[in-house]
């Protein structure tokens, strides 16, 4: 939520308060409990290694701030976070986008984050169910030897 002191809002901040509170009881969830400590890694976050044990579960499970159908619900809605190019076998300075990967039973992540063509995932979304349109958008990349937790 947009944190505006009340003095300070002007009309248009009524409507935004609205549209995202409207967003949220859809279940769109922004912030880091969404995330898992690898994907929190990727992107340069320095949480911390409390959750090292489990880096593949998103924090909120792991704090019992939310359930795994409110993360789940949430990472199919947000679909994407930012991270660090260099993880995917690119130059270091530069950012790309990823996928929140769907949650198994557990709460795990079902794989590691993919790289992803925005363009073709913008597409793919238009027509396809969330699996489905990140398999469609998925670049194939080499991840480095670095990459946080990684499973393969």
């Amino acid at each position: 939520m947009f944190l505006v002191p009340t003095d300070e809002k002007g009309p248009y901040y009524s409507l935004l308060d609205s549209f995202v509170a409207i967003l949220e009881a859809r279940g769109y969830r922004e912030g880091p409990d969404i995330r898992s400590f690898q994907e929190h890694r990727l992107m340069g976050s320095t949480l911390t290694v409390k959750y090292a044990e489990q880096p593949y579960k998103p924090i909120g499970i792991l704090d019992g701030k939310l359930n795994l159908k409110e993360v789940q619900r949430a990472r199919e809605l947000v679909v994407m976070q930012s991270a660090h190019g260099i993880y995917y076998g690119l130059e270091p300075s530069r950012i790309v986008k990823i996928s929140l990967e769907p949650l198994d039973d557990d709460g795990n992540a079902i794989r590691d984050p993919r790289l992803l063509d925005i363009a073709k995932l913008d597409a793919a979304l238009a027509t396809l169910p969330f699996v489905q349109a990140l398999d469609a958008a998925t670049i194939i990349a080499q991840r480095s030897a670095d990459f946080p937790f990684r499973r393969d």
